[in-house]
């Protein structure tokens, strides 16, 4: 009961109804944020092993897939190449990388 008389429903441990709903949403958010964090440093790190490569059709390539996140006919269309030689140029490229040592590994599936 509020102070000026009226009933207000609460659960059994005394919270407002929609406490555990707020509580909730307020730890998704959090995960979101994490994971977005995480997202972003991420992208950062892609950018800066691409930028390792010595040929520059290879990094053009790669930025344009992980990046940009453009399909193999995209890819193609703005290289002026066809799309099996962008996917030819793609395993060449993924083979001459070296992943850092602080590598970036992120588990996206949701939570049981």
């Amino acid at each position: 009961m509020r102070a000026d008389g009226e009933r207000v429903q609460q659960s059994a441990s005394g919270d407002a109804p929609y406490a555990r709903a707020l509580q909730r949403i307020w730890e998704m958010q959090e995960n979101i944020d994490r994971q977005l964090t995480q997202l972003i440093a991420l992208d950062r790190q892609i950018g800066e092993v691409i930028g390792t490569l010595l040929s520059g059709d290879y990094r053009m390539l790669l930025c344009y897939r992980y990046l940009n996140r453009k399909s193999w006919e995209q890819i193609a269309d703005l290289m002026h190449i066809d799309p099996s030689t962008a996917r030819r140029w793609h395993r060449k490229a993924i083979e001459m990388l070296t992943l850092p040592d602080d590598a970036i590994f992120i588990d996206m599936r949701p939570a049981a």
